[in-house]
This record gives structure tokens, sequence and C-alpha cells, in this order.
């Protein structure tokens, strides 16, 4: 009888652990479900969140908000001295995404020199401003141009202002 006793004890001891085990795993299970599909659903709402939110104008804005310009197209006029006197230069920039896409230069030379010096400036300057980052461009002197390119670099200076995001 006392064998008999002894092996109820140990089958019901056996039942209660294989129950604790049981619910252990099952709360498990469940748990880790649970955390699956809140996972899935707000992986599915980040998804429609960021589909909505990145249509034309909003993939837009966040490119402006990174490059911290605006896209559009900005014009300067600036004066620089020279040994014939004060000069004018006027510069054109189109930009997209921090870059430039499009540059030209409006010759305003008051006397012959400068106007070979903006003439030479203008054949030769597109090169190393189309493509190039609005933020961190600055030219030296170009073709021989050096009170040029101070004028341009002083106008690219006023556009950097207008064109902030």
């Amino acid at each position: 009888m006392k064998e008999n006793n002894n092996y109820q004890k140990f089958a019901a001891s056996l039942v209660v652990i294989f129950a604790v085990v049981l619910i252990a795993y099952v709360t498990s299970a469940v748990t880790k479900k649970e955390e699956t599909t809140a996972a899935n659903s707000s992986d599915a709402t980040s998804s429609q969140t960021d589909t909505t939110m990145m249509g034309p104008q909003a993939s837009t804005n966040m490119s402006n908000m990174m490059s911290g310009y605006k896209d559009g197209t900005y014009s300067d006029s600036d004066t620089y001295p020279s040994p014939g006197g004060i000069e004018d230069i006027a510069v054109t920039i189109t930009i997209k995404d921090g870059v430039i896409t499009a540059a030209t230069i409006q010759q305003q030379a008051n006397n012959r020199d400068s106007e070979e010096y903006q003439s030479a400036f203008q054949d030769n300057f597109k090169s190393k401003v189309v493509g190039k980052a609005l933020s961190s461009l600055s030219l030296s002197r170009v073709s021989g141009a050096s009170l040029t390119t101070d004028g341009f670099n002083e106008a690219l200076n006023n556009i950097r202002s207008q064109a902030q995001a």
C-alpha cells in the first residue's frame, strides 16, 4: 500500500510539473504570437504611413530638408571692384535636391578688360558649377578671372540665403 501511495504522489507530482510546463509553454506561445502580431501590425502601419508620406511632394520636401535648400531657380547680381572700376555680374542658378542643375551669368562689364575676363569666366565656369552641391561650392580663379570669380561667389552666397529651406 505504501508503494501505491508513493506511486500516486509521484504521479501527482509529474502531473503538476507537466501542467506547469504546459501552462508556461502556452503562455509563452501566446505572448510571442501577440508580439509578432503587434510587430506586423506596426510594420503595416509604418508601411502605410511611409507610402502616404512619400508622395512626390513629401519626397521633395524630404530632399529639401536634407540639402537645406528649396528647389527652384534663383538669381542675384553682385558688384566687385576691378582695376577699371566697379563691375557687375548677374548669376542665375537652378537647384534640385541641393545640387546645381543649371547656371548662367549675364555679363555686365563696364570696360573692355572686364568684358574679356567675364567672357572667359562665362565660357568656363559651368563645368565647375553644374552637378555640384550648392552648400559647399566656392570657386577660385576661373580662366584667369579672379575678380569675376569673387563677384560670382558673392552672388552665390546671396542665392544660398534666398534658397534656404
